[in-house]
């Protein structure tokens, strides 16, 4: 009897909130989907229960709108004090029968939390489930929690609205009653009062100069004041922090003077806590056109500020997640690609490169789907960015073509690509975000397709001056797509059938991220297909037609890097990651210490002279930010420094450049790619000489006019370097914006400091007045080398 009075209870409980049978809400959709991504499963619920059924509000990887209660797991998790988690469902005795575990391919894994009421009845769950076993970490336990609770902090908020609003309405019908009967007041006053009230339910007037004259019980309950208590009182006995006299007088002279105020607020109630409102102030105006008094109507919006706060502490989690598991994912992906490479260069017995071939492409496979997974949650932040360069449409199509030739060699199929010869040889655009859609698309036709072809067509849809859009078909012979599912496979996790991830491999993850990436360029991409005969994806996007038709890319370059030369610290406290750049450069003239921290970097760094330094970003003692602020900041010395990290934070390359460093390669990263950024920031032409020409700098003027003071040079040498690597810093941040006004005008400051010391100034000439005309990076870095050769002797002069 007991427990039927406790179900009853409990169902009441659920039916107080109205939530059943809603329609769906982004807000729980929103929450559903960070359950989803941080316990990395295809299936996320967020449901309630009542006597006979299990129903959604929010569901992700289920078709279905609710289940009987008797086939549910998440009955189980209401009996559960906190989390309910079983990593294999099949061993579970309660789910024996279950259906959904039983089938083939069913449910192998469940983590369910309970809503919980405030009378403590559990009224539903919040619920991650994979098709395999697995285990949450604490802190993807902790955040399930957490989700629950701003599931019910959303609930109780929303009721404890609709209940004072009702309330509200009872207490306008009885003021306007009154307000008829004793003032007889008109439309104006009527309206007023009618508009503020709607929209609030703590009612509070005051006089024009700001005394409170009347509170109804919901303001008094909302500050824990009684309404003897508040009347007679001024207005800043309510405010958090109360404001000077000006600002008050100004307030309430705007109120007077019949301008309302609405906004969020900041109130104290009678402990001191804090209580957010949305808040508006109303002037009532009499028969006259005079102003009476203020009329104040708020709503309790404490609970909704929290449950934002706590959502956006959600996400902070979620981006350090990712961070982490980036760096420890791709540190050691970084180790196994570069090794391969190595002994793939040297190695000439075919069956071992057989093998070694076949530990790169599963090492590039993972790499692949690690990366898929970052570039879907930095989508889905909003938080990707895209590039705007000037590229060769042909040249592009062909590269993504050659990548994937060796696969449609292997199966014997038609191979090839068409592009309209009306559309413009240069674009300006993200060729690598294109060269990533095409490569999903096409690498999916040819995993389809047995027999056949596979071709894409690139197509003139309309051109106008600056402006051309261009439509992309990839079209297969391959096995089709039921028309029910055509919808459906651009979600993620996603595939036509259950048993293509088994049968074809792959994540489901490229069709999702190929209709994020067009669709966040404001394109559009659909397929149609038939079983059996093929498929077809098309995706529309719209480029800018670059107004100089120009080669962007440099051709016959050489991967001869024997000769590569240079004094190089890395600091690096990965002990397999420091092995391997001893191999890396074992073949090269690379003079290369290296250092396993930040700290123990900069020691070396003040010991040696060094053309270059690579730089980790995360270390123990002392990280590669911190090492980088030292070098630029302390020291003062403008060495280039190329960041290597197994990061892909958003915008963590504009981070890097924003704190003094000159470049940035994000591991794992191929040899030749290393060495280009060496060849570029570190100048081969001049290696080979042992006869190091003087430095151009003079003294002569600095000593005629400090008149012998010594104090006074070395301030100004000291100035000089602080000085000379800010301009050098704000020239390179230009660059970055092609703002050629600020370099010209960094550059005509530096010539006076150079011009005291007798330095060359040709190269700030160039920069002052050939801004646009000139190679910037080049000249920027030949700068840059200059600065290095004149800090280190005035740090000689200065020892």
């Amino acid at each position: 009897m007991d427990n039927y009075i406790k179900d009853i209870n409990r169902i009441k409980s659920l039916l107080a909130y109205a939530v059943i049978d809603t329609p769906s809400e982004e807000f729980y959709d929103t929450l559903n989907s960070l359950v989803s991504t941080i316990c990395n499963t295809p299936i996320a619920l967020i449901s309630f229960i009542d006597d006979r059924r299990q129903w959604y509000k929010s569901k992700i990887g289920m078709d279905m709108v609710e289940l009987p209660v008797e086939e549910t797991i998440c009955q189980y998790t209401l009996k559960e004090p906190d989390i309910l988690e079983i990593t294999d469902t099949l061993q579970d005795d309660r789910l024996t029968e279950n259906p959904h575990v039983q089938a083939e391919n069913g449910i192998r894994f469940y983590a369910g939390v309970s809503l919980r009421a405030k009378d403590g009845y559990a009224i539903g769950s919040v619920c991650a489930a994979d098709f395999k076993p697995q285990q949450l970490s604490e802190m993807q336990r902790q955040a399930l929690r957490d989700v629950a609770k701003i599931v019910m902090l959303h609930l109780e908020a929303k009721r404890q609205n609709e209940e004072m609003e009702h309330e509200l309405r009872t207490v306008l019908t009885e003021k306007i009653e009154l307000s008829e009967k004793q003032l007889q007041v008109q439309d104006k006053v009527y309206n007023s009062l009618l508009q503020a009230i709607s929209q609030s339910n703590a009612v509070i007037e005051f006089s024009v100069d700001g005394t409170i004259l009347s509170v109804n019980n919901q303001l008094a309950d909302m500050l824990g004041y009684s309404p003897e208590e508040l009347v007679g009182q001024k207005h800043s006995l309510l405010l958090k922090q109360d404001l000077n006299p000006e600002e008050q007088d100004y307030f309430w002279k705007k109120l007077a003077a019949g301008e309302p105020f609405l906004g969020k607020l900041k109130r104290k109630n009678k402990q001191g806590d804090t209580i957010w409102v949305q808040s508006s102030y109303s002037p009532v105006i009499d028969l006259d056109g005079n102003i009476t008094k203020i009329t104040n109507i708020s709503i309790d919006i404490t609970n909704d500020i929290k449950a934002v706060d706590a959502l956006e502490e959600l996400s902070i989690q979620k981006d350090h997640f990712i961070a982490n598991i980036s760096h420890e994912l791709r540190s050691p992906i970084h180790a196994i690609l570069g090794f391969t490479e190595l002994l793939l260069e040297k190695e000439t017995d075919n069956s071992k490169t057989k093998q070694l071939q076949s530990v790169k492409n599963a090492g590039d496979s993972l790499l692949y789907l690690v990366n898929g997974i970052l570039d879907l949650s930095k989508i889905e932040a909003g938080l990707f960015q895209f590039d705007s360069a000037v590229f060769n449409l042909d040249d592009t199509v062909e590269n993504v073509f050659s990548i994937l030739q060796v696969k449609a060699d292997q199966k014997q199929l038609q191979f090839g690509y068409t592009i309209d010869p009306k559309i413009p040889d240069h674009l300006l655009g993200d060729k690598h975000r294109l060269s990533q859609i095409l490569i999903n698309l096409v690498d999916n036709a040819l995993k389809f397709t047995q027999d056949g072809e596979v071709k894409l067509s690139v197509e003139l849809k309309k051109k106008r001056r600056k402006q051309t859009e261009l439509i992309f078909r990839v079209s297969d012979t391959g096995i089709g797509i039921p028309e029910d599912k055509l919808e459906s496979i651009f979600g993620r996790f996603t595939q036509a059938e259950e048993n293509t991830t088994r049968k074809y491999g792959g994540t489901g993850l490229g069709l999702n991220i190929c209709k994020l990436l067009v669709e966040r360029q404001g394109g559009t991409i659909f397929a149609t297909s038939e079983t059996g005969k093929g498929t077809e994806f098309t995706f529309e996007l719209a480029f800018d037609i670059a107004e100089e038709q120009q080669e962007t890319e440099s051709s016959g370059a050489t991967d001869d890097y024997t000769q590569l030369r240079g004094r190089i610290l890395m600091c690096e406290d990965n002990q397999i990651n420091r092995f391997f750049a001893q191999q890396l450069f074992s073949d090269t003239l690379v003079e290369l210490d290296i250092a396993e921290d930040g700290k123990a970097g900069i020691e070396l760094f003040q010991q040696k002279t060094y053309d270059l330094v690579l730089m980790d970003i995360q270390m123990p003692e002392m990280d590669g930010y911190q090492a980088t602020e030292f070098i630029r900041n302390e020291l003062h010395s403008p060495t280039p420094i190329i960041a290597l990290t197994a990061h892909s934070i958003v915008k963590e390359k504009e981070t890097c450049l924003e704190i003094g460093m000159n470049d940035y390669l994000s591991k794992p990263f191929r040899k030749a790619e290393l060495f280009d950024k060496i060849k570029f920031w570190v100048p081969q032409e001049n290696m080979e000489s042992t006869v190091v020409a003087p430095v151009q700098f003079s003294l002569a003027i600095l000593k005629e006019a400090s008149g012998g003071n010594e104090a006074f040079e070395k301030q100004m040498l000291e100035l000089f370097l602080i000085n000379s690597q800010e301009s050098l810093n704000l020239i390179s941040a230009a660059r970055e914006h092609s703002d050629y006004t600020a370099i010209s005008r960094e550059a005509h400051k530096l010539k006076t400091s150079f011009g005291m010391f007798g330095m060359d100034t040709s190269t700030l000439d160039q920069l002052e007045k050939h801004t646009e005309s000139i190679d910037l990076m080049t000249t920027i870095q030949k700068l840059g080398n200059q600065l290095n050769e004149i800090h280190s002797h005035i740090h000689n002069l200065l020892k």
